[in-house]
């Protein structure tokens, strides 16, 4: 694209983010309404659906939770839980089989309070999402907002990821 174009399209998002940042909103939320997101806990699951709803909310596609795996939960008296990366997209108008990936990892250590570790990289991938959307920006490819787990325990999430989407990688 040109430097004009580029310019352009900061300046909306930029314009939307002036008048409405809700960044702080999210974080708050993510790591004092819910808290420590430990995978496997009841915490991170109600976490991964509310995250799954803002990008609804804030008119993504195709938001869902993909299932990766289970974990034991933490705390009860066992059982395992379902585990999931919160997954949404902003469209691409020109190349929409091409994907740029913005994400975070959602899981956070349960002695950590949330916001360091990573409610602030969660909130800012959110916030990235709402801005675009509201903006009215078009993206030339798609843009697949992917909020990660079991990060803290190895990098599971992703790695089930790109496992599992072969095909989107060789167009990433």
């Amino acid at each position: 694209s040109t430097p004009a174009i580029a310019d352009e399209t900061a300046e909306r998002i930029t314009k939307v983010a002036r008048q409405d940042n809700r960044a702080m909103n999210h974080a708050t939320y993510l790591a004092g309404e819910i808290g420590a997101r430990l995978t496997g806990s009841k915490q991170l699951a109600r976490a991964e659906r509310w995250s799954r709803d803002q990008f609804k909310e804030f008119g993504l596609t195709n938001a869902h939770l993909e299932k990766w795996g289970s974990m034991e939960v933490r705390r009860t008296r066992g059982g395992k839980i379902a585990v999931h990366n919160v997954v949404a997209d902003i469209p691409g108008t020109e190349r929409p089989d091409e994907f740029v990936i913005v994400g975070a990892h959602l899981d956070s250590y349960d002695f950590a309070h949330g916001a360091t570790d990573n409610a602030a990289g969660s909130a800012a991938v959110m916030e990235a999402a709402r801005l675009i959307k509201a903006s009215g920006v078009q993206p030339r490819r798609t843009i697949r907002f992917i909020l990660w787990t079991g990060e803290e325990q190895g990098l599971l999430g992703s790695t089930a990821y790109v496992a599992a989407h072969p095909d989107v990688m060789a167009k990433t």
